[in-house]
């Protein structure tokens, strides 16, 4: 059975290569067509593990147009392109309308699954044959999106209220992924996916809340957390390490929306509205521990990790970038990202700035985003008692010295 992605951002390819994975012959399409062509030349377009040498691996399932008409013998088309968010966290619809209108004026008759994050209600507008049209709730996460988007824990898919069932050539394509299947109405479907989102927001700004406290009550925060781990409430894959703010424009976009629900019924959304203001907090909180611990004017400093986590090429609405950015006029700075190395689009603007490779450079303090895989690599880039600042928080064994001052969250 021939699938096509219609929409080749980061979140149409890992789908792309998944089903190619799964044995289907996959068609991929964007308008952009230099984007095409670096995909026929096998090019890396980002940094996310396993995609691109996936889509190698089984490039005889895979084709890549800019041809709209080639998406024809598809029985099921996605839409897959990523939506994009203004500084406010507002959502651009405009794109996924425009492929919308495309695909209707010559494929009305294919099954059509939104797969682009859109606001409660869009789903259920759309003018389709109601039993042909379906949206599903991505839940990829950046670093780890070939790997969920091939092996979901679920597929949550919103169908139209009136259908009892999924039609076959749909249910034939999911029964490949060998995994629940949640079925729902399309408005829940979309509302699943803001929720989703915002019980990671509660983790993460709890969690960077409760690490406060316990350092405050001189408590022992490491404790604590395996504590937490063990509850099964929790789990071991909570949010459970105190580190940056949320950052990113997924998060903050459904953290808005809610707000925005929230006043038009009348609800009660001041715990929404403090997250967001906790939130801004501990970004501050980070600025003033980066701020106390600049000597001087004269301070050399190296930052590691300028994308918003890791495995990520992705500077947008970045909390490292946002302290660079407040650095790079007042003092010496150098940034390191291994994750940019090879995506220099992003950061073509900060060239002067941008390290390819570790030097041999001295630095009085080292700002640190992202996990050090190898603590030998940057080593020589210390000067006698230099300033460590982890904000990662997982590097502290590797760096730990008798000539440096190791500072994380956790001490602070």
């Amino acid at each position: 059975m021939n699938i096509s992605f219609f929409g080749l951002s980061h979140l149409g390819l890992n789908y792309l290569a998944a089903s190619a994975a799964k044995g289907f012959k996959v068609i991929g399409y964007d308008e952009n067509k230099e984007l095409i062509e670096r995909l026929k030349l096998k090019k890396k377009i980002f940094n996310e593990p396993f995609l691109f040498e996936n889509l190698k691996k089984y490039k005889k399932n895979i084709t890549f147009t800019s041809n709209v008409n080639d998406l024809k013998k598809s029985k099921i088309i996605f839409i897959s392109s990523d939506i994009d968010t203004n500084k406010n966290g507002k959502s651009d619809l405009k794109k996924i309308k425009k492929s919308i209108r495309v695909i209707k004026s010559k494929l009305s008759n294919k099954n059509l699954i939104i797969m682009s994050q859109v606001k409660p209600g869009f789903t259920k507008k759309i003018v389709w044959n109601k039993s042909k049209l379906f949206y599903q709730v991505e839940t990829l996460i950046f670093g780890e999106a070939f790997k969920r988007a091939l092996n979901p824990e679920r597929i949550i898919l919103g169908v139209d209220n009136s259908l009892k069932k999924i039609n076959s050539e749909v249910r034939k394509f999911y029964k490949k992924f060998k995994c629940p299947i949640i079925k729902t109405d399309f408005n829940t479907a979309e509302i699943i996916k803001i929720s989703i989102n915002v019980y990671l927001i509660s983790s993460i700004t709890t969690t960077n809340l409760l690490a406060k406290i316990v350092k405050k009550m001189k408590g022992n925060w490491i404790d604590l957390e395996n504590a937490l781990r063990l509850d099964k409430r929790i789990g071991k894959y909570a949010y459970l390490r105190p580190g940056n703010a949320f950052s990113g424009g997924t998060l903050a976009r459904d953290l808005n929306f809610l707000i925005k629900v929230g006043k038009k019924f009348e609800t009660n959304h001041q715990l929404i509205k403090s997250v967001n203001k906790s939130n801004a907090v501990h970004s501050r909180f980070l600025e003033n521990i980066l701020y106390k611990n600049i000597n001087s004017k004269k301070t050399k400093i190296l930052q590691i990790g300028l994308s918003y986590k890791k495995n990520t090429s992705t500077v947008r609405r970045s909390i490292p970038y946002k302290l660079f950015n407040s650095l790079k006029n007042k003092y010496y700075i150098k940034v390191y990202d291994k994750y940019l190395i090879n995506h220099k689009k992003e950061v073509l603007h900060l060239s002067k700035y941008f390290l390819s490779r570790l030097s041999k450079e001295k630095f009085d303090l080292i700002l640190i985003f992202s996990k050090i895989d190898n603590f030998k690599k940057i080593k020589g880039n210390f000067k006698n008692n230099a300033k460590i600042i982890d904000f990662e928080g997982s590097n502290k064994k590797s760096i730990l010295s008798k000539n440096l001052s190791y500072i994380s969250l956790e001490n602070e």
